[in-house]
């Protein structure tokens, strides 16, 4: 089940970088492509009262913390700005994020559950006042530190990859089943596009890229322990660092032959 988790998310960054430069970017399987991926997998096909009732409580804390962020957060961010002080915005943001990551963890969530809820909740709305006063936005102020974390985050993951794992035969052949039945998944998506003017098949090459989701599923395995021994050992996490790797480089080729006959627009 965690394994069939881990290869659900869909990464699309590398469809979206194919699709724009294609001329592709506001077709209509773009826009297919993002609804589908903003929707996200539906545990509840799991069935079973725990699982039930984790997708309650995650639904629940993502519908209470954006109504209450939003209701709350722009008199908080307002105040903030009285302070006078460069670096305040910052601090409200980072704040706010690591609140709610560790209420999320406290209540059983994963933390990035946290994470995600504070980016739906800020917008620029909220840098409004200092960037008035000339500061830059909270976007903006960020970027240094994601240009930072993103790489180490992405050589950790490949630093705790074994990838002599992949010399047995046995677990090789493991790894390309698992990265097999990743594509096959997504290729089905070309079942639920019934939209006529839409490449079916590009919707779902479009939906195959595994990324850093993926990764985060791998890295949170190994660290889980439900016993003695961690929910994914290096087997598991060697198959899911293999099928990011492969849905990644297979997807841009893939996807500019679904997109054969459609001419990116010329630039003067």
């Amino acid at each position: 089940m965690f394994l069939g988790a881990a290869i659900t998310a869909t990464s699309v960054g590398i469809t979206a970088r194919v699709l724009k430069d294609m001329g592709a970017s506001r077709s209509t399987e773009a826009k297919i492509i993002a609804a589908w991926t903003g929707s996200g997998p539906d545990a509840a096909g799991f069935s079973g009262v725990p699982i039930l009732a984790l997708v309650m409580k995650t639904v629940g804390f993502l519908v209470l913390t954006i109504v209450v962020g939003m209701r709350f957060t722009p008199t908080w961010f307002r105040e903030a700005a009285r302070l006078r002080t460069g670096g305040a915005l910052l601090a409200v943001g980072l704040c706010f994020c690591f609140f709610l990551s560790w209420a999320a963890s406290a209540i059983g969530l994963a933390a990035l559950v946290g994470a995600f809820a504070a980016g739906l909740v800020l917008e620029d709305a909220h840098s409004e006042v200092f960037v008035q006063r000339g500061e830059r936005p909270l976007g903006q102020l960020l970027q240094p530190m994601t240009s930072f974390l993103v790489p180490v985050f992405f050589v950790l993951v490949g630093f705790r990859t074994n990838l002599f794992v992949l010399g047995r035969p046995a677990l090789l052949v493991f790894a390309i089943a698992l990265s097999i039945a990743a594509v096959a998944g997504k290729l089905s998506c070309a079942l639920g596009v019934f939209d006529r003017g839409a490449r079916k098949l590009t919707v779902a090459i479009g939906m195959v890229p595994r990324g850093e989701v993926s990764l985060v599923f791998a890295a949170l395995g190994s660290a889980l322990r439900p016993g003695v021994a961690p929910l994914l050992d290096e087997r598991g996490y060697t198959a899911i660092v293999s099928v990011v790797i492969l849905t990644t480089l297979v997807t841009p080729p893939a996807l500019k032959w679904s997109l054969r006959g459609r001419r990116a627009p010329a630039h003067s």
